[in-house]
């Protein structure tokens, strides 16, 4: 009976899961646009296997040096867009990969004799950054499987596992050099705690990063890419990541700063269950420090908040382990009855106020929890939808000589004009760093004509500087808004199209 308990309880996670994902794929949109590059990408693979050269942005470091940093995934949703619309794909592909990671959560505290894994689901999804992230269509939800997986096997010390762990991550995600991050903090972990143990300075040897080190090389080396993948790399990790033009330039949301204050916000009942684990490690340091995965998850903490205060991104990474931080302390506490005995003695100390106190913290829990999920689908449901740029970029395929350059004022519209019009080239697309890295001034002129500082001849800025006769406009968005006017007002530009709010011109 025993197992066929936890095989029906796994049964109800995986078909839950599947379910509420399914839910928000079925919102016909796309959150973040990058999920038309990546489904037009591993649509062209399907056809023409890999993309060596990147034609489509020819401004930016893109259209001078291109690799895939997200090969494996991208070879992951080859098979989900073979034979249909490779937008359903692509979305089935992510309903796919959030259950993967949820079940992955689920049999790591299955592994580690965590109770109330199942439950402990819910408190994984209350932080509303993470639940987004996890449903957009891109490389997030198998980064943090991958990441996750690593952690683990670091900490049991299954090297070779972790080895290959590390050199399949470098082939999937720009951010696989956390990989190395995970390797330094789990042993120091290891020098805690045998140093506690032994009760004296004891060093473990470096094996764990000493195996992820030669991962990241031999996924580096063996990429089919090599070595164009290293100048992707640096731009893409370290001048995007690590550097960050987001105070000089444009870029994407996620790499702007989270504020602590919105961040304290958005952890909400996590940070209120990590008092009651602060607390238990606090007055059972002796036990906690004897613990490596327990002492591993703490140390990460604080490097995983620095990151996310610089780039919001990395919330992605920060809320599975803060989580499954609670979980190991909080979960075995509250079976055991600590935080019971805890709560009655405070009740007794709050007299009437107690009932009081109890009744705010269930609606407050309540609403932290079911806040989240409502939230995202009300966040999605008010996105552009998928059609917004149907129409045009059919008229540009079909009316404009292939291989010319479409002017376009808004860099995140690129991926959804290589979606549909993969028949011409574009400005700027995916981060405008690559751009500004590929040519300051260029990126400085675009920047200048698509917000309309530069006024005097808009139509012969254009055609000088990106020899483009075309340009494309969403009529409702503020950043184009001035460049709209002067080009409406230019007697030798000619408007080709005018649909759902979407303008070409012809200069």
């Amino acid at each position: 009976m025993l197992w066929r308990n936890k095989y029906v309880e796994l049964a109800v996670v995986i078909c839950l899961s599947a379910v509420a994902f399914a839910c928000y794929q079925a919102i016909p949109v796309f959150p973040d646009p990058d999920s038309f590059y990546h489904a037009r990408l591993a649509a062209m693979m399907v056809e023409q296997g890999l993309v060596w050269q990147f034609p489509w942005l020819p401004f930016t470091t893109l259209g001078q040096s291109f690799a895939d940093h997200h090969l494996l995934y991208h070879i992951f949703l080859m098979p989900f867009v073979v034979g249909q619309n490779p937008i359903i794909g692509v979305k089935v592909a992510q309903v796919v990969l959030a259950t993967i990671l949820t079940v992955t959560c689920y049999l790591v505290l299955k592994r580690w004799h965590v109770p109330y894994a199942a439950p402990a689901l819910v408190l994984l999804y209350s932080a509303y950054p993470m639940l987004v992230r996890v449903n957009l269509v891109k490389a997030s939800a198998v980064a943090i499987i991958l990441f996750v997986i690593l952690l683990v096997t670091l900490i049991e010390r299954r090297y070779a596992t972790a080895g290959v762990i590390t050199v399949v991550y470098s082939m999937t995600h720009g951010g696989f050099f956390l990989a190395a991050l995970l390797a330094v903090v789990v042993w120091c972990a290891e020098w805690v705690v045998r140093s506690v143990q032994q009760q004296r300075i004891t060093w473990p040897k470096p094996t764990g990063i000493v195996t992820v080190g030669l991962g990241m090389v031999i996924g580096v080396l063996l990429n089919p890419y090599f070595p164009a993948n290293i100048s992707f790399l640096w731009a893409q990790f370290f001048q995007i990541g690590v550097v960050n033009y987001s105070d000089t330039i444009e870029v994407g949301a996620e790499w702007y700063p989270f504020a602590l204050p919105d961040l304290v916000s958005v952890l909400s009942i996590l940070l209120v269950l990590a008092v009651g684990m602060i607390t238990i490690v606090v007055t059972q340091y002796h036990r906690v420090l004897r613990d490596v995965r327990v002492v591993s998850l703490l140390l990460l903490l604080p490097p995983l908040v620095l990151l996310t205060l610089r780039s919001r991104r990395f919330i992605e990474y920060l809320v599975p382990v803060l989580w499954l931080g609670l979980c190991l302390v909080v979960l075995p506490a509250w079976q055991q009855g600590v935080l019971q005995r805890w709560w009655a003695t405070l009740t007794r100390r709050l007299g009437r106020w107690a009932q009081a106190l109890k009744v705010y913290l269930l609606l407050a829990a309540s609403f932290a929890v079911v806040y989240p999920f409502y939230s995202v689908v009300q966040n999605f449901r008010s996105q552009e939808p998928l059609d917004r740029l149907t129409a045009a970029t059919n008229y540009l395929q079909n009316q404009v000589p292939a291989g010319a350059v479409i002017f376009h004022g808004k860099w995140d519209d690129f991926p959804e004009l290589f979606y549909g019009d993969p028949s011409h080239a574009y400005i700027v697309g995916l981060d405008p760093t690559f751009l500004y890295l590929a040519d300051q001034t260029q990126y400085q002129h675009w920047a200048d004509v698509s917000n309309g500082t530069a006024k005097t001849n808009s139509a012969a800025d254009i055609r000088q500087y990106f020899q483009s006769n075309y340009v494309i406009i969403d009529t409702q968005d503020d950043r184009t808004k001035l460049l709209l006017a002067y080009l409406l007002r230019d007697r030798t530009v000619q408007t080709v199209f005018n649909q759902d709010h979407v303008v070409i011109f012809k200069l």
